[in-house]
């Protein structure tokens, strides 16, 4: 056995053995304090009372709320610890531990009166020293897998079937969106584009308008743009003229209960359709249910649909349009209409602060767009005088409405993932002539796809470099950056080794399609509204990321998969055998993108592990989607082990089971979160 085999069954049996050490040795129970009074009883998991071997008090407990919102960022306890006359101080809140003489402090909860904090306590001394340590080991012993030499991994790498030369077809496609007629009550574009160009400070960063009011028209709509305006315009109507826009059918409500719960018929509703009569609102008793902890369906959606509303009312008050820098104890603070505003400003600030909207509100009503664009002038002068080193210079502006105007992978994904489908069917119909079929073509079709896929990553790598220089770093700090990048690594790497195998063309246009895909679908529901705050952790893009990774590479196995049974399919038609060396490419490929794929879903599995320790004090609770993950890693690692599982070896046995194994992936991404719920439900 080699040294990664024993490495790798070696950190198995930590992983198992700190979980067992963990379940049988283990302490763990709820502290509930309240302030000023000291105990040392804590409640364990048997309803039994427990010592501490200290005393422990609550000095103070904080709900930290988002600037301008009733929405909790954290939740923090801090704690007074008195052993034998020492006293320690320490803090506990999501996503941070407090430990002492073994015992590990989890914020919990609170009591309705914030005078009161619930804490989870835990002693495990082993168990969860053995399961990191198992990690560590675990990752490192994958890590070692991949560059050592004589490995299957190198065997499939170097397989004779990917030696063979394949032709692909060029298939293009565009996508097109009309609009419908303009709704009259908005602001001309060019006001509404330098509205756009305004700095404000939004998702803790300054950045312009624009950036902001296309999220906004996202979150709401789902597309950056509504009928015919642009997000720019859809903002300044709803700022300027609110009793109009409160009937556009702007929100977008996908769940049927919900739709049925508003009253509407279709996707979309309009402020109006929250209320009875204008008054009642018609979410009030199923999210007073949802709150009270009772089963509610489609609770999820149900909140989903609220938190759109109470953006449009946020919106109103101006809580979001922090655009007034001001400098406040040697440092510049920026300021929304609706901020406490701090002493000492003059009267002639606290007015532009407070009236500024409201006058720009009377000249929309008198469309005096002249006397608007001064007045936003005046802003920008204010701004940059009043905005001192944090202020967006000019060139990083227009650097990000450069992004945002040609930030959109949406077409590039489809493209891909057409063409990726319509090579294969071009390869399979030339599989059916004779060797020399299309051969004065190939050098034509190849010179078009690589320069498509160099330029598909030249593209990608440019959006890269703009998002880089606008937030002033390497641009991987979530799913969306990193599921981008991902893209770019495959559509490089699939130019460089294209002469492996002419199959990696089209399984290199689909696989970074269908990642580019995934990547869409985070960007289409931004992030608005703050986190909560069990997702304020680094360790959220890491897992999330990770873990798409790995269900993007299955995706593309499952179509390896299909395309081989379309041969055998193909072949009994033409009554030949010539199709069994393309059966056999296609079982290498996958072979080859199995291993990174089990990999990264091992380690997406590990990070949500730790930061389910992290947040919750449990690194596995068999939740639904833990189980569907562990579920599905079993399954595709078992091809892993093929010496001792035979049929496996089989092409075709193994193409259908990976097809079988991706039924797994689909439970686990779309069915938990539909059916079964669990933790992991908030994720959405």
């Amino acid at each position: 056995m080699k040294n990664h085999q024993l490495l790798l069954f070696f950190s198995i049996f930590l992983i198992v053995l700190g979980g067992l050490f963990t379940f049988t040795t283990s302490t763990q129970g709820r502290l509930h304090l309240r302030t000023g009074i000291q105990t040392t009883a804590f409640t364990d998991k048997n309803n039994n009372t427990r010592t501490l071997p200290f005393d422990i008090m609550l000095s103070d407990f904080q709900i930290q709320y988002y600037a301008g919102t009733p929405s909790p960022s954290d939740y923090i306890s801090t704690l007074i610890i008195n052993d034998n006359n020492h006293e320690i101080t320490g803090q506990v809140s999501m996503n941070k531990i407090f430990s002492y003489k073994g015992f590990r402090f989890y914020q919990s909860g609170y009591d309705g009166d914030e005078q009161g904090s619930i804490l989870l306590v835990k002693s495990d001394k082993y168990g969860l020293l053995l399961v990191y340590f198992g990690y560590f080991l675990l990752l490192t012993a994958m890590i070692i897998y991949f560059f050592s030499k004589n490995t299957q991994f190198r065997k499939w790498l170097n397989h004779p079937a990917l030696k063979w030369r394949g032709f692909l077809l060029l298939f293009f496609l565009f996508l097109t969106e009309t609009g419908a007629a303009q709704t009259k009550n908005v602001v001309p574009k060019h006001i509404a584009e330098k509205m756009g160009g305004l700095p404000m400070l939004y998702s803790n960063r300054i950045c312009p308008m624009e950036t902001f009011a296309r999220d906004f028209t996202t979150k709401l709509y789902g597309k950056s743009v509504y009928q015919s305006l642009t997000s720019e315009q859809v903002l300044s109507g709803l700022i300027f003229y609110p009793e109009n826009w409160k009937n556009e059918p702007i929100i977008k409500i996908k769940d049927k209960k919900v739709q049925q719960l508003i009253g509407i018929n279709g996707k979309y509703a309009s402020f109006s359709d929250f209320f009875h009569n204008g008054k009642q609102y018609k979410l009030a008793e199923p999210l007073a249910k949802i709150r009270m902890g009772k089963h509610v369906e489609s609770a999820k959606n149900i909140i989903a649909a609220d938190e759109k509303i109470q953006l449009l009312v946020m919106l109103q008050t101006g809580a979001f349009l922090k655009i007034f820098p001001v400098e406040h104890s040697q440092n510049v603070v920026w300021y929304s209409p609706a901020d406490e505003l701090p002493d000492g400003l003059s009267e002639n600030e606290t007015l532009l602060i407070r009236g500024y909207f409201d006058l720009l509100k009377d000249y929309a009503v008198e469309k005096d767009w002249n006397t608007m664009e001064i007045i936003l002038n005046q802003l920008i002068v204010f701004q940059t005088k009043s905005g001192g080193e944090r202020f967006l210079s000019p060139q990083k502006i227009k650097t990000e409405r450069l992004y945002n105007t040609v930030n959109n992978t949406k077409p590039i994904a489809f493209v891909n993932v057409c063409i990726g489908i319509f090579a294969l069917i071009y390869f399979f119909r030339r599989e059916k002539k004779t060797p020399n079929y299309g051969r004065s073509n190939i050098h034509i079709i190849s010179s078009l796809l690589n320069i498509l896929i160099v330029s598909g990553g030249l593209f990608l790598l440019f959006l890269m470099c703009l998002r880089g220089y606008i937030i002033g770093r390497i641009p991987l700090g979530n799913g969306f950056q990193t599921m981008q990048f991902l893209a770019v690594c495959i559509l490089f790497s699939t130019f460089f080794f294209r002469k492996k195998s002419f199959l990696l063309l089209p399984f290199g246009f689909l696989f970074s399609g269908l990642v580019l895909l995934v990547s869409v679908m985070g960007a289409g529901n931004p992030q608005i509204t703050h986190l909560q705050p069990v997702l304020l952790s680094p360790l959220l893009s890491v897992h999330v990321s990770l873990i798409m990774m790995a269900y993007a590479l299955f995706g593309f196995i499952t179509f390896n998969s299909l395309a081989s049974f379309f041969y055998v399919f193909w072949g009994k038609i033409k009554k030949s055998k010539k199709f069994n060396v393309s059966i056999l490419q296609l079982h290498a490929i996958s072979r080859i993108f199995l291993y990174p794929s089990v990999f990264f879903l091992t380690a997406g599995i590990i990070v949500g592990s730790i930061w389910a320790e992290v947040s919750w004090g449990r690194y596995w609770s068999w939740d639904p989607k833990e189980t569907w993950a562990l579920i599905t890693l079993i399954l595709y690692a078992l091809p892993l082990h093929s010496t001792l599982l035979k049929p496996l070896k089989k092409p075709l046995f193994f193409h259908g089971y990976m097809i079988t194994a991706f039924l797994s992936v689909l439970m686990t991404y779309f069915g938990v979160n539909y059916l079964l719920g669990g933790l992991h439900s908030y994720t959405g």
